[in-house]
């Protein structure tokens, strides 16, 4: 099991950053989570076969983990796949997905290389199995953002080994349940200041404690709107600040 982030931004962070979405690879099965701007761009220049993307997470959405939606679809079209791409995300995020692809035009690719697959979440408290195969199991739990989002954990079955992403979200106790022992942990850290709660986002002191309280082995910290270095100390939890582009193992 391994993963790759494709860029650690948000919305208005610097652009060198680029906009948060990540890959993980679960037994040679190949999972695109968030398809933010320039992200089909940057998996093409990494070599990587679209083709070879068996499933699409969507957290929410906000353009910053969504915009990248038609012109993966345009491709994957292009491409004339052999099998459809099965896209998760919560029904009121497929109907603006859908209405992305009626926006750009591109509708009529849709049902040739789209199977969406719709997880309804109203009123649960506990991580749920939202998919799972001979391969890996993919639970979520509603996050605390401004609109509905999710947070996912990834388990490889072989293994047991396990990647969660919390989206984005302010501090909730209902991640730290998702993301129980997980081995890695790539959490939101869109501010050094606290004032980052008001807008359904977390801190880096958020990011630490979330950790800590869920016994993760691996904190990654991404969706930076900050510019310079990230300085935590005596955080009693391993920390990576990720290279873009690179695959990471857990």
């Amino acid at each position: 099991m391994k993963f790759l982030l494709l860029g650690t931004g948000g919305w208005i962070s610097p652009p060198h950053l680029d906009f948060i979405s990540i890959l993980v690879e679960v037994s040679n099965k190949l999972i695109l989570i968030d398809p933010s701007e320039y992200c089909v761009r940057r998996i093409q220049r990494l070599g990587i076969d679209l083709e070879k993307i068996d499933l699409v997470l969507v957290t929410h959405s906000h353009g910053d983990h969504a915009l990248g939606f038609p012109t993966l679809v345009i491709w994957l079209s292009h491409l004339n796949v052999r099998k459809k791409v099965r896209v998760l995300a919560l029904e009121s995020v497929i109907e603006d997905l859908r209405l992305l692809l009626r926006a750009t035009r591109i509708e009529k690719h849709e049902n040739k290389v789209v199977e969406y697959v719709p997880i309804a979440m109203s009123n649960v408290r506990d991580p749920c199995v939202v998919y799972r195969d001979d391969v890996c199991e993919i639970r979520a739990i509603l996050t605390r953002h401004t609109v509905e989002c999710l947070a996912f954990r990834i388990t490889e079955l072989s293994s047991g080994k396990s990647i969660t992403y919390t989206g984005d979200t302010a501090p909730c106790e209902e991640i730290v349940k998702l993301a129980q022992g997980t081995d890695v942990l790539i959490c939101e850290t869109s501010c050094l200041s606290e004032e980052a709660r008001m807008f359904g986002h977390s801190c880096t002191k958020d990011a630490v404690e979330l950790a800590k309280k869920a016994g993760a082995k691996l904190l990654v910290p991404v969706h930076y709107y900050v510019t310079g270095d990230i300085v935590i100390s005596d955080c009693g939890v391993p920390i990576l600040v990720p290279i873009v582009n690179h695959w990471y193992v857990v």
